[in-house]
């Protein structure tokens, strides 16, 4: 299993430091739906970033690194 800078590092290369729903999607293998939901489960929190609610590459990592 990858460590936290890990996931960071390779998350930030492919999407840079915030994601969309899509993106974390993407990035889990999963559907948009299931990344809603995934986020919404372990509450993570979106930042504004314009008019799009982001997911910070940090919050994400927390989660799912060792």
């Amino acid at each position: 299993m990858a460590t936290r800078k890990e996931l960071r590092q390779d998350m930030r290369e492919q999407f840079g430091s915030f994601l969309t729903v899509s993106q974390v999607g993407r990035y889990l293998g999963c559907s948009p739906k299931t990344a809603s939901e995934y986020i919404k489960e372990h509450d993570l929190h979106p930042v504004m970033v314009g008019n799009r609610r982001k997911y910070s590459v940090r919050d994400l990592a927390k989660l799912l690194g060792t």
